[in-house]
């Protein structure tokens, strides 16, 4: 039943495409080899720390969106699923690779509060 909610949840979020507030972490190869020992993204790709690219359970695997932090932005394209659901219950709704990290500078922080919308181009 609790799956299920979630599944519901996350289907009538991805419906609403407009721009949001959350915050933000970063992932990369280390991380997750140290944490789940294999680094294979929800779309059957190896995650690589030179792509833009993120995790989200709001947009459908392949949309591309703009995520902003400060004066910052990368458009990035949805490759995997996460954050795990006890950090997306809290409130974080997105995890970037590096280089999107990287490129909003937000490595050094480690968690950003950044804004996160659907890119059409």
């Amino acid at each position: 039943m609790r799956r299920l909610l979630i599944a519901i949840s996350i289907l009538l979020c991805c419906g609403s495409a407009e721009a949001f507030t959350t915050e933000a972490s970063f992932y990369t190869v280390a991380s997750c080899l140290k944490e789940s020992g294999q680094y294979r993204m929800s779309n059957g790709r190896l995650l690589d720390d030179s792509k833009a690219t993120a995790a989200s359970w709001d947009f459908p695997l392949g949309t591309r969106i703009k995520v902003k932090c400060g004066d910052r932005e990368v458009v990035v394209s949805v490759t995997d699923r996460g954050p795990n659901r006890k950090l997306y219950r809290s409130g974080r709704k997105i995890d970037l690779s590096l280089a999107a990290a990287k490129a909003l500078g937000m490595v050094e922080k480690g968690i950003a509060k950044v804004t996160v919308e659907k890119w059409d181009t």
